[in-house]
């Protein structure tokens, strides 16, 4: 019994190591061990993967004019509308400050940047609580074969910066990796 009690224990410590404690949704470190795993798996099995990444537009000004605790309610509000938009299959985590990651499974970019279409409209649409409208901007991208997880994020998130950089509350598909040319 006593064995048992200290599996369970050690198995709510990993959880919680691995939850944002203001959102609940899976964090960065979460991401991260599971991000490989998933590039593999789509390698393996021939499928698509693909990677949307979202910043809420002018969060510091939330922050600023209405208090922290507006902007963690913002956040939490956040996290339920992209929990709703999604399948139980993509994996939903906070990056960090702003910041989530969707990891989509069996997904190619162009359907992936749909499903962020329909996030961005739907958080454009909501009312916050004490905030008002809020706005995100997307990043997306599909794995390319070959690709590290490390290269994939940093295109992904030149996409999210695009989007920021034309103006916010817009979504940007990543463009392909530059390949290599072949050897003479």
């Amino acid at each position: 019994r006593l064995e048992a009690e200290l599996r369970a224990a050690r198995h709510d410590n990993e959880v919680l190591a691995r939850t944002d404690s203001l959102t609940g949704l899976w964090n960065r470190r979460h991401f991260e061990d599971t991000v490989e795993t998933e590039i593999e798996r789509a390698r393996r099995y021939g499928t698509p993967l693909s990677l949307l990444t979202l910043d809420a537009d002018h969060f510091k000004r939330i922050n600023d004019s209405h208090g922290h605790h507006v902007g963690d309610d913002v956040l939490r509000e956040v996290a339920q509308l992209l929990g709703q938009q999604i399948r139980r299959s993509d994996l939903l985590c906070r990056w960090g400050g702003e910041e989530f990651m969707v990891l989509v499974p069996e997904t190619d970019g162009d359907r992936a940047a749909a499903m962020a279409e329909k996030i961005r409209q739907r958080v454009a649409a909501h009312q916050f609580a004490g905030a008002g409208r809020v706005t995100v901007s997307i990043g997306v991208g599909q794995a390319a074969p070959g690709e590290t997880a490390d290269t994939w994020l940093r295109r992904v998130d030149a996409a999210l910066y695009e989007a920021k950089q034309r103006g916010r509350n817009r979504v940007v598909l990543a463009s392909e990796p530059a390949t290599s040319a072949p050897a003479a």
